[in-house]
């Protein structure tokens, strides 16, 4: 060894710089400067992060929740396509802004749990009444009642009342739960409703009494549209306006 001639005692070893920090964060490692340095590897990381953070943050919007029992065999059709691509439950959940999931399995009743969140309970009551509706009519249709009434309306009312593609007539049945069939026969009555049209047709009308009662609200309300020279409630192509 050589010997220290240095009278202060032996010389400090040489300063190294220290190692550079690295953090990482959803899938990008970031240095000590802060410049994110991308990482190919972590790209599918990253955007699965962000859409359950997205989702999380979707969560904590939807904070009112309502579980709703349905018999089994109607939650196939709930969820089903209809004509459009759309099954009624992505229909509802649009509508009421809401979400809407179901159980994968049966009670041994026959029933299963649909679950609705939502931010308030305004949107949870819209989209309960609606999905109840759509269950009512397909059960009035079913059993052929328990209550059924014909009705009669002006011939020139009933196209805003079938709508296109027969929309008016469904968006009818989804806000009274009451089913709607239109009769082929003109019927002439002894006084007409509308003063200088005579020809009138028949509507019948099945569901509860409450239903029906519904419905018919609704029906003078887009009759009385009709003298108005307005759209009504269904409007032009059989969707809802106001309401």
């Amino acid at each position: 060894p050589q010997a220290n001639n240095n009278p202060n005692g032996p010389p400090a070893p040489a300063q190294q710089n220290p190692p550079t920090q690295t953090q990482t964060h959803a899938g990008n490692a970031a240095s000590s400067s802060g410049n994110a340095v991308p990482s190919a590897s972590g790209a599918p990381a990253a955007a699965a992060a962000a859409a359950a953070g997205a989702g999380q943050r979707q969560d904590d919007l939807l904070r009112c929740k309502m579980r709703i029992r349905l018999p089994a065999f109607h939650v196939p059709r709930l969820a089903g396509r209809n004509a459009d691509g759309v099954s009624f439950i992505n229909e509802v959940q649009q509508r009421a802004e809401v979400r809407i999931s179901f159980s994968r399995t049966t009670d041994l009743n026959g029933y299963k749990t649909l679950t609705v969140k939502a931010a308030d309970p305004i949107r949870l009551n819209t989209a309960r009444r609606l999905l109840l509706n759509r269950v009512a009519v397909w059960t009035a249709m079913r059993e052929n009642g328990p209550v059924k009434e014909n009705v009669r309306v002006p011939r020139a009312v009933v196209g805003s009342l079938i709508g296109m593609r027969g929309r008016a007539i469904g968006e009818l049945e989804l806000q009274s739960g009451a089913s709607v069939a239109v009769e082929n026969v003109h019927i002439m009555p002894p006084v007409p409703i509308v003063p200088g049209n005579t020809r009138m047709r028949g509507l019948t009308l099945t569901g509860t009494a409450e239903a029906i009662l519904r419905c018919k609200v609704l029906i003078e309300a887009q009759i009385q549209a009709h003298r108005r020279g307005d759209v009504g409630f269904l409007g032009r192509r059989g969707t809802m306006t106001a309401g």
